[in-house]
C-alpha cells in the first residue's frame, strides 16, 4: 500500500529530519508532502484528492497553529481518518486532553528527540502500509538481491530524484540522496 504522509512545520531543519527518517521506514520521497504552516497544509490537502493517511504536525506555528490546523482538517471530507501525531515543545495536560478529543493519540514532544520520535512513527507507519515487523523477509528480499548482482548487472534508472536497480523479477529503489551518503568515492 502507497502511503501519503504530510509534514506541518515551520522549521525546514524539523521538516527535513522527519522526512529523512521517515524515507529509512521505506516511504518514497514522492509520498511524503510538505507544508509550512498550518495554512499551507489546508491549501496542500485541499489539492490532495486522495488524501492523507498520516500527517505529523507541529502545533506552535505561526498564521495558524497546529490545534486550529487539526480542527479544520477534521472537518474536510477526505481526511477527517487521517493519523495524526503532534509534535509541540508544551504540551500539557489540557491540551493533550483538547487534542485526544479530536482524535490525535500521537505526541512527540519537543526539544526533538529522534529516537522518540521514530520509536512513535515507526509502528503507526507499519500499522498504515498493513505490515507485521517483516524482518526476515527483508533479510530474505536483500539476500535474493545480492545473488541477482553477484549474476547479472542491474538496469539502472534514474528519475525525479529516485535511483532503481532493475532485474528481471524483483526491483530496489533508493533516493538519491541516501546512495550519494552511503557511497565510497575514489580517483
Amino acid at each position: 500500500m502507497s502511503l501519503k504522509i504530510l509534514v506541518v512545520d515551520d522549521s525546514k531543519l524539523i521538516r527535513q529530519v522527519i522526512r529523512q527518517n521517515i524515507e529509512s521506514l521505506s516511504v518514497l520521497p514522492q509520498d511524503i508532502i510538505e507544508a509550512i504552516d498550518g495554512v499551507d497544509g489546508v491549501r496542500k490537502m485541499s489539492a490532495t484528492k486522495d488524501g492523507f493517511n498520516l500527517i505529523i504536525t507541529d502545533l506552535q506555528m505561526p498564521n495558524m497553529d497546529g490545534i486550529e490546523f487539526i480542527k479544520r482538517i477534521r472537518t474536510l471530507r477526505n481526511f477527517k481518518d487521517a493519523r495524526v501525531v503532534a509534535i509541540s515543545g508544551q504540551l500539557s495536560e489540557q491540551s493533550v486532553g483538547t487534542l485526544e478529543r479530536m482524535g490525535v493519540m500521537d505526541f512527540v514532544k519537543k526539544p526533538f528527540d529522534l529516537h522518540k520520535f521514530m520509536t512513535t512513527i515507526k509502528p503507526i507507519i507499519k500499522e498504515l502500509k498493513g505490515q507485521d515487523d517483516g524482518d526476515d523477509s527483508k533479510l530474505e528480499l536483500r539476500s535474493e538481491f545480492i545473488k541477482s548482482f553477484q549474476n547479472r548487472s542491474p538496469k539502472l534508472e534514474l528519475f525525479d530524484g529516485i535511483l532503481e536497480l532493475k532485474f528481471d523479477n524483483m526491483r530496489c529503489k533508493i533516493t538519491l540522496d541516501n546512495f550519494l551518503k552511503s557511497a565510497i568515492f575514489e580517483k
